[in-house]
């Protein structure tokens, strides 16, 4: 699948060979080409947000070589919160030969900085992207099953009879009841998060998190599913009043504000007010490609 981001990995490639030329001892005598002959994936790729497929590099003529490739990034790629781990080695006497290990904070800047032509020629082509943040390919978040966790008692947030359908290839659905027996209000309310992810045949804790305000929380990260749920219940805004409200037939493609990596995660959510867990709820959803 190409996404914006489908240049990406050529970047890297030519760090690495623009790096070599600034470690040489001596100077170049005379003009000189740099050719990528190969590239390929680390032995395990199982975790990494960026992956390719269909790469090759072929030889247009006796001194140009092009390159071909499929990436799929799967988070936005940004400036501020990325770096490099860089090792070079260098042919000689029959082997290769360690000469550099760096770490590179700030990765889009490091490759502007490095090799501004080359990355502009990149970056350009794909889909009008003039630099970072580089956006993820486009995804779908399906929600494809919610529970209550094993204890209900006391709680004043209560779900019956509720179901998740698959209406079709690409949405879900879900029925329920939700009895709330307390007025849900923004400020005396929070929210904890607990997010795991499926990786190697296991769930691994990824994120925790506790926020106060759960109204303008959900607002602010989940805007249009928040929207339809309220519409359903009749309700604006918080506070939102105690009583008894059926859902039928809500779209569970849930929208999320910030990037997620294309995976299958599991959470559990619970719901506070003036300090006293009301509502507990476990939920496991799939973020998929949106072909």
């Amino acid at each position: 699948m190409k996404t914006p981001g489908k240049n990406t990995h050529n970047i890297i490639s030519f760090l690495l060979l623009a790096l070599i030329w600034n470690l040489e001892c001596r100077k170049l005598s005379g003009p000189s080409m740099n050719i990528i002959k190969k590239i390929e994936q680390c032995d395990s790729t199982e975790g990494p947000a960026t992956k390719v497929e269909k790469y090759r590099i072929n030889k247009y003529n006796r001194t140009a070589f092009t390159y071909d490739i499929n990436i799929e990034l799967q988070t936005e790629l940004s400036d501020e919160d990325s770096e490099i781990n860089i090792n070079v080695e260098k042919w000689g006497n029959g082997g290769w030969r360690h000469i550099f290990v760096k770490i590179l904070k700030n990765a889009c800047s490091s490759f502007e900085q490095i090799a501004p032509n080359f990355i502009q020629s990149i970056v350009k082509p794909s889909n009008n992207i003039t630099g970072c943040p580089i956006p993820a390919g486009p995804s779908m978040n399906i929600l494809k099953k919610i529970e209550q966790c094993d204890s209900t008692e006391g709680h004043a947030i209560k779900l019956d009879k509720y179901c998740i359908n698959r209406y079709n290839q690409t949405v879900y659905t879900y029925d329920g009841i939700m009895e709330l027996q307390t007025e849900l209000t923004n400020e005396d309310s929070e929210v904890n998060i607990m997010v795991e992810t499926w990786v190697s045949g296991g769930w691994k804790r990824t994120l925790q998190k506790r926020m106060e305000h759960i109204c303008s929380t959900f607002e602010k990260y989940t805007p249009n599913y928040i929207q339809s749920i309220m519409k359903q219940a009749n309700v604006t805004s918080c506070p939102i009043p105690a009583g008894i409200y059926e859902f039928k037939n809500l779209v569970t493609n849930v929208d999320i504000t910030i990037p997620i990596p294309y995976g299958l995660y599991r959470s559990q959510m619970d719901l506070f007010k003036n300090g006293t867990l009301i509502f507990c709820i476990r939920s496991i959803l799939d973020v998929v490609p949106l072909d």
